[in-house]
């Protein structure tokens, strides 16, 4: 079946041609025919109730602790004006209640659901009750963006967002942790020449220790077994490689306790006096 859009575009092709109009379809809006059998108010009303039990039933809180809320909603100047707004009317912007102008611009997300006051999915927390939720929020010391991830999904009143990043920087255990947050690793310059940059490391392979000393230019290793895990074994084949390669500008090690120049002083005498190279670690 071809409609009129794809006629008109062919016409400029068919100079020549004939054709009929004939079992051409004329768009039109399709209206959809009303359901024969009219929807039950009670059933409606049901499967709303429904749904709001499921809501109300997956939040994070107690039975308990949504009657402390509903019964601190009831009491809360601000909550109780809400309620009224949602089930009569809400008014405009400029005759609205200074205690909840700053609900206005979500009012449509604002309702009551199993006599909780609600934005979304969201319970709206009384002023008497935000100091302990955020308290709540804050547990574990999460950061600001898990704080916040946290109270989407179940809390709100307005300006929530600022006050957990307030919470979070005035913490002193968050900003202990911020502070002891390692440092961005930055990259080793390449080196200009072979036997210039050299890197030095531990491993174990059945039962035995081993020196690995790698050349960062040419990636030329050379290996070594160790008889005693200590800073003088390591030195001592340090200086055979050495005498047969030349003495590095620079020698990188792991943290082992052998390359420590602080715990072990041979290492720190032969990396500073004897050899006159840097180690760095």
């Amino acid at each position: 079946m071809i409609t009129e859009d794809q006629v008109a575009n062919d016409e400029v092709f068919l100079y020549n041609c004939t054709y009929s109009t004939k079992g051409i379809v004329r768009r039109r809006c399709i209206v959809k025919k009303p359901s024969e059998v009219p929807y039950k108010r009670e059933e409606l009303e049901a499967e709303i109730d429904a749904f709001i039990q499921m809501i109300t039933s997956s939040l994070p809180a107690s039975s308990r602790r949504l009657d402390e809320l509903r019964v601190a909603q009831l009491k809360d100047e601000t909550c109780q004006k809400l309620t009224d707004y949602v089930l009569k009317r809400w008014p405009s912007k400029k005759e609205i209640d200074t205690l909840c102008a700053p609900y206005w611009q979500n009012r449509y997300e604002i309702s009551v659901q199993d006599g909780l006051l609600m934005r979304g999915c969201r319970i709206i927390i009384p002023k008497s009750h935000q100091a302990e939720v955020l308290n709540q929020i804050h547990e574990g010391h999460l950061g600001i963006t898990k704080c916040r991830a946290r109270a989407r999904c179940s809390v709100y009143w307005p300006g929530i967002n600022k006050v957990i990043e307030e919470k979070v920087k005035s913490c002193t255990a968050c900003i202990q942790e911020s502070s002891n947050r390692h440092q961005p690793l930055i990259p080793t310059s390449f080196p200009e020449r072979p036997w210039e940059v050299l890197g030095l490391d531990l491993f174990k392979y059945k039962n035995s220790w081993y020196l690995l000393i790698s050349d960062y230019y040419s990636i030329y290793p050379e290996i070594a077994r160790l008889d005693r895990l200590t800073s003088v074994e390591i030195i001592n084949h340090c200086k055979s490689i050495f005498s047969r390669h030349g003495i590095p500008d620079v020698v990188r090690s792991d943290n082992g306790s052998q390359f420590d120049p602080v715990k072990t002083v041979e290492f720190k005498d032969f990396a500073k006096k004897l050899w006159l190279y840097t180690h760095i670690k």
